[in-house]
């Protein structure tokens, strides 16, 4: 069922009909939950019908799955996408300035006191599927 919906939307991303690409994408949310580019493209589609206050909730569920994936950056990308089309989203706002703390405070642990001493490897932080990846 899930590469039928998959067709479904990228035929209707096509013919630049919106409301079937959303609805596809809808179906396929109940089944890939946790895959962030499934409400990524939602925002997308809910945008291009002019629906900003569903495009910004889909952002917001693909931020919430970005951060705890560890993509602290891609997150960031997304609440800039959020703060684009409402500026004044409250969530967005607090959300990103904690995330930019809690990023620069990492950064900050990776810098080394003394030139020639390693900092601890960026590995560390990532979660358990990515370092079975690495392998």
């Amino acid at each position: 069922m899930g590469r039928t919906d998959w067709e479904g939307y990228f035929e209707a991303v096509r013919n630049q009909d919106w409301r079937t690409a959303r609805d596809a994408l809808t179906g396929i949310a109940a089944i890939e939950n946790t895959n962030p580019f499934v409400y990524l493209r939602m925002g997308d589609a809910c945008q291009r019908l002019g629906d900003t206050n569903h495009a910004v909730k889909a952002y917001h569920l693909a931020v919430r799955i970005q951060t705890l994936a560890g993509f602290q950056n891609k997150a960031t990308a997304l609440y800039k996408i959020i703060l684009r089309i409402d500026p004044k989203n409250a969530e967005a706002v607090s959300k990103s300035e904690k995330l930019l703390k809690e990023m620069e405070g990492v950064r900050h642990q990776h810098v080394s006191p003394e030139p020639g001493i390693a900092s601890p490897a960026p590995q560390a932080h990532l979660p358990v599927y990515c370092k079975v990846l690495q392998r």
